[in-house]
């Protein structure tokens, strides 16, 4: 089994867990001392997030397709929904009567939330990280573990949203894992160096606790000194595998392209005849394409590749620099490459239907405030026009694209005019679904229809749907079922979808998981 959350019961001695098989079911157990084996609890898709003093358990329960706050006053009840909004993390106050929760997002805001009696106390921007929600001890305040930009901090804040304190953690975000209040104390586990580290308020300075048994999570601790934690035999066993999937114009289903993690960020070209793609994750990442009917692959350049014109003659490529990453419009063929302006830290890009131009939204390395911007990309001279609107592809023959929604939980997108900003809404069949393709006509809109595996993150569980309504008439005129290789927890992202809807693409990723061991670790006084 593969243990995916854990937490003390009030007396320290308990606890709950939830486990996964590999098929992907997951289930919740009471483990009580001196019983050979932990009770299940008829809990199916929940992972515990908190306990209370009297007992009851916060959840994230995976309910009718999506996350949601659950409790469970006690073992053999069934859980009740509290929030339909999916958290990330919670701690119970001191009195055990309310929950600290951080959301993914709260009531329209473009933000995680921690969120106190209604009230959000603290948000962290997206694209920035948070993990962790535990109270102090004297239950006036709570700690978490933040990422903002390049630095990673553990941040104090009372219950009135004050920030206390904080402190800059000497080791990165990728190497943190978990946060709990046990033995007075603030506690993380360093992954690169696998121990627990200990912060102790108000200096909140560093001290190396004991060295962790190889590599894991930090998952709960006690006021007495005890620690829940897990361990595997190396932390690459769990992690996540890519596979693109491609439908040719001329066949009648999808199919994988190359072994898995042979290549990621599937874009299309020719009516689908032809697909781009990168190889390579974070270092020496290269751009291909290859052509239907064809085994070969043909090098583009070096760097990751963001967007292929129609004909497939130029394509929109980042590639790595100090301080972020510069985009460059490559030819596929013969030509000379042009670098545009400015560093980077993300982008996406769409071309327009004759290759002369280009809607690119982009966050630059230079902006403070970490949001998109939204540019026209002229690719005879290679100047970017910023836009004074947000906008996103595809972008149809008549120079429309998408408004991403402000809310990413109740999702409404609207249409933009690229030349006007002009706004226009689409039709309610379209609402909760991401937009991935145009018709010829531009009268017909393809969606995705799933279920989110992040809200606005345009990633889904498999199977989805490719959904293609009328604008119109507002109606659904065709559906088509994607189901991947059919693994569980698969998920799919990334999809581009031809004009004909005859072909189209997206990135697989699979989750690949090791039995893990649950241990309890307590200091040596």
């Amino acid at each position: 089994m593969i243990v995916t959350s854990a937490r003390f019961m009030p007396d320290g001695k308990a606890f709950v867990f939830s486990a996964a098989q590999p098929d992907g079911e997951e289930d919740l157990f009471l483990q009580n001392p001196g019983d050979p084996e932990p009770r299940a609890l008829q809990v199916k898709d929940a992972e515990v997030l908190a306990v209370s003093p009297t007992g009851e358990m916060a959840l994230r329960w995976r309910r009718n397709g999506h996350n949601v706050l659950a409790l469970l006053s006690a073992p053999g009840l069934a859980p009740r929904v509290l929030e339909e909004s999916e958290p990330m993390s919670a701690c119970w106050d001191a009195e055990g009567k309310d929950l600290i929760v951080c959301f993914i997002a709260f009531e329209g805001r473009k933000a995680q939330a921690i969120v106190y009696r209604g009230r959000p106390l603290y948000l962290v921007p997206w694209g920035d990280g948070l993990e962790g929600v535990s109270l102090c001890r004297d239950g006036s305040g709570f700690g978490f573990v933040e990422e903002r930009g390049s630095q990673t901090y553990l941040k104090i804040v009372d219950l009135d949203g004050r920030i206390r304190s904080q402190k800059i953690l000497p080791i990165g975000w990728e190497d943190t894992n978990g946060l709990v209040y046990a033995d007075d104390r603030f506690v993380i586990l360093d992954r690169k160096n696998n121990c627990l580290v200990g912060l102790r308020e108000p200096s909140l300075t560093t001290e190396n606790l004991v060295t962790f048994p190889g590599t894991g999570g930090l998952l709960d601790g006690h006021r007495d000194g005890s620690f829940l934690v897990t361990e595997t035999a190396n932390d690459e066993a769990n992690g996540w595998d890519a596979r693109l999937w491609w439908q040719h114009p001329g066949d009648g289903e999808a199919r994988p392209v190359g072994p898995e993690n042979s290549g990621w960020l599937p874009v299309l070209a020719r009516g689908g005849a032809t697909l781009g793609f990168t190889q390579g994750f974070y270092t020496g990442q290269v751009s291909w394409m290859i052509n239907e009917g064809t085994q070969a692959s043909t090098r583009i350049g070096a760097g990751s590749l963001i967007a292929l014109t129609e004909r497939g003659d130029w394509g929109l490529v980042g590639d790595d620099r100090p301080g972020g990453f510069c985009l460059s419009l490559v030819p596929t063929g013969p030509g000379r490459s042009r670098e545009l302006p400015g560093l980077w830290v993300r982008a996406k890009a769409w071309f327009f239907e004759d290759g002369r131009r280009a809607l690119v939204r982009a966050l630059p390395a230079a902006a403070e405030d970490r949001k998109d911007r939204c540019y026209l990309l002229d690719t005879a001279s290679g100047q970017l026009e910023a836009l004074p609107f947000p906008a996103q592809g595809p972008v149809s023959r008549d120079r429309m694209a998408f408004r991403p929604p402000e809310d990413p939980v109740n999702q409404a997108w609207s249409l933009v005019n690229l030349d006007t900003g002009r706004e226009v809404p689409l039709p309610d069949a379209l609402k909760h679904l991401d937009p991935v393709g145009w018709s010829a006509s531009g009268r017909q809109v393809v969606a995705v229809l799933g279920s989110h595996y992040f809200p606005g993150s345009g990633a889904y569980h498999l199977p989805v749907q490719l959904n293609r309504v009328d604008l119109d008439s507002g109606r659904l005129r065709s559906s088509q079922t994607v189901k991947g290789s059919g693994t569980p927890r698969a998920m799919a992202t990334v999809f581009k979808v031809s004009e004909d809807g005859r072909a189209f693409t997206f990135q697989e990723f699979l989750r690949h998981m090791q039995p893990t061991m649950l241990y309890r670790l307590s200091l040596v006084k």
